[in-house]
């Protein structure tokens, strides 16, 4: 029986841009050499390709999880619009289960643009929206239950707030936790993480999060 992963965070739209003569600033100061994208204020700048797909730390990783052969629900929340709808779709047609998909009324799915840096890198303008109005009484509890592997990444805003309460009932019913958290996870302080720590098995951070 193929291992069923529950994915839980954030979902979001995401819009990827090029435009034309893209230059960059680099500044040298105590904290090292800044790299800055430069828009130059009342211009008009032609975008040369755009390019449009899902996003967000619990739609990707549940694409990925069932590309690799298991079976994958997302747990994530979009809003009651348009753009939550085009989530639901592509997850459907991507094979990722959507049946414990949140629904947020009165509040946009979470909107990212994306321009790429002539380094290869990136920077991303990112509306939370609904991705920040997680509550504790939304969650399915009762279907959670029947997964064996949670893979908790990002929760935005207050939504952050759920992480320990998440763990803690993994924990209660023999389910292993890794752990991806982002920047609202972190800035919540030592303790907070700490306690959730107690429940997880494996976690993951990048150099930024890792310094924070």
């Amino acid at each position: 029986m193929s291992l069923e992963i529950l994915t839980i965070g954030g979902a979001t739209f995401d819009s990827i841009i090029d435009y034309a003569d893209p230059e960059t600033l680099n500044l040298h100061s105590a904290r090292g050499t800044l790299s800055y994208l430069l828009l130059e204020e009342g211009k008009k700048i032609e975008i040369t390709s755009l390019d449009t797909s899902i996003g967000g730390g619990a739609t990707n990783s549940a694409v990925a999880f069932h590309r690799l052969g298991f079976k994958a629900h997302c747990l994530c929340k979009v809003g009651d619009d348009v753009i939550g709808d085009k989530v639901l779709g592509d997850l459907g047609a991507l094979g990722v289960a959507t049946d414990y998909v949140l629904r947020a009324k009165g509040v946009p799915t979470a909107f990212s643009t994306v321009i790429p840096s002539l380094q290869g890198d990136r920077t991303v303008f990112a509306y939370r929206g609904a991705n920040a109005t997680w509550q504790l009484a939304d969650l399915p509890w009762e279907h959670m239950k029947a997964h064996q592997q949670f893979y908790v990444t990002s929760l935005s805003g207050e939504s952050a707030q759920c992480l320990p309460a998440i763990v803690q009932f993994a924990t209660e019913h023999g389910i292993r936790v890794a752990l991806n958290p982002g920047i609202s996870q972190l800035r919540q302080g030592g303790s907070f993480i700490a306690e959730s720590l107690k429940g997880v098995e494996m976690l993951m951070l990048n150099s930024a999060e890792a310094k924070q």
